[in-house]
């Protein structure tokens, strides 16, 4: 459920658009950190519904503290724990930059809590979004 839950919690608060990477790897779950690419569906990149995100995205207390970033080039955000950001920028795919500067069982322990924090952020993502629009 993991590889595309956050699609499916997501998708509770705005139609989703989405490119055709898991969140995490199936063949191996350490292979890249888990991160999520999308954009709501015909919301303009500086709509305020990505800035609420963003604020209930920093607000989350999970293993991990999680960001959702962007850049100009792109209409798209990513959802990603902030550890690998840091380190890697957009590089994140380059995990031997992040395991030559930790260690490789800091990257495992940082990919099994970004797991864990998965169906979690996404109920939070909702219970947020829910509550303001109650």
């Amino acid at each position: 459920m993991e590889t595309n839950s956050l699609f499916y919690y997501l998708s509770q608060v705005s139609p989703v658009h989405v490119s055709k990477v898991n969140i995490i790897s199936l063949n191996d779950k350490y292979s890249y950190p888990p991160f999520f690419r999308f954009k709501f569906q015909g919301i303009d990149k500086n709509n305020e519904r990505y800035s609420r995100l963003e604020t209930i995205v920093q607000e989350f207390k999970g293993n991990l503290k999680w960001s959702l970033i962007t850049n100009s080039e792109t209409e798209n955000f990513i959802l990603i724990p902030q550890i690998f950001v840091i380190d890697l920028g957009n590089d994140f795919y380059k995990t031997d930059k992040y395991i030559k500067e930790n260690s490789f069982v800091d990257y495992k322990r940082n990919i099994d809590y970004a797991i864990e924090d998965i169906p979690k952020l996404g109920d939070y993502i909702v219970l947020k979004f829910n509550k303001k629009d109650e």
